[in-house]
């Protein structure tokens, strides 16, 4: 049993393990998250106030779960969201959340 395994065994919750996606192996995650479909959502009602006034929108995926989305500029947005990204499933695999 890896450490993602045991922390989900630990959790004991199936709802906050699959919105940190612990119930899905590293290879299926990324997989998930290269093809994931986000649909802008104009009448979010799950935006915190915060995110809505720095120009965060709602959004949601194909499965309807909720996202907050902000527009990149450039390619130093875009490297920046991808090193998060990386960051994210380097966590994932190692079982910490």
């Amino acid at each position: 049993m890896d450490d993602r395994e045991k922390l989900l065994q630990e959790i004991d919750d199936p709802e906050l393990s699959s919105y940190f996606y612990l119930d899905l192996s590293t290879e299926r995650l990324l997989e998930k998250l290269d093809a994931i479909q986000l649909k802008p959502d104009q009448l979010s009602n799950d935006m915190p106030f915060n995110a809505a006034v720095k120009g965060y929108a709602g959004a949601l995926d194909q499965d309807g779960h909720p996202w907050i989305i902000k527009p990149t500029t450039g390619t130093q947005d875009i490297l920046y969201q991808r090193l998060c990204t990386l960051a994210f499933l380097i966590d994932h695999a190692s079982g910490t959340l």
